[in-house]
């Protein structure tokens, strides 16, 4: 009798070892424990630098996802400044595009900072960007954010604003 309940002991804990341990999932790597709980996967991106929007596509533009160099010229001119970092970015369009957003000519002070880039899985890239609105100036000015995202994050453009402080 000893024994039987002795037995049944140790085979009730290996039990309960055993499934406690198949319910405790290792994940390789982030992405397989966001895939699984249905969570976008981020993607990096680079803001770029040092250009303007040419005053013949103002109000024109309809496309935010620019994927080759003559597109992007059609649309952009750049302006190099004096001091470090003066250069406009560079874009490599063979391995990378660019995602637009361009607001209307305002005279307020308006900064467009990116907070995140993500691929929901489902053909979608959901790029969310903040705006920050300050004084009013003398002069107009066009609010413009580019990115830059390698081709290997492909997919249609989904383009959410939140507005900051």
């Amino acid at each position: 009798m000893n024994k039987t309940k002795t037995t049944a002991l140790i085979l009730g804990a290996l039990f309960f070892a055993f499934h406690l341990n198949a319910q405790k999932k290792e994940f390789k790597n982030d992405s397989e424990k966001r895939k699984l709980q249905h969570l976008p996967d981020p993607i990096p991106f680079k803001v770029a630098h040092g250009y303007f929007i040419n005053y013949s596509v103002k109000g024109k533009i309809t496309e935010s996802k620019v994927e080759t160099q003559a597109q992007f010229d059609k649309i952009f001119s750049s302006a190099a400044v004096m001091g470090e970092d003066g250069l406009p970015t560079k874009i490599d369009f063979t391995k990378q595009y660019v995602i637009a957003v361009v607001k209307p000519d305002t005279q307020k002070e308006t900064n467009l900072i990116p907070l995140s880039l993500q691929d929901n899985r489902d053909g979608k890239i959901i790029f969310t960007y903040g705006v920050k609105l300050g004084k009013i100036h003398s002069y107009i000015s066009s609010p413009l954010l580019l990115i830059i995202v390698d081709k290997d994050h492909n997919g249609n453009i989904v383009i959410n604003e939140k507005f900051v402080r």
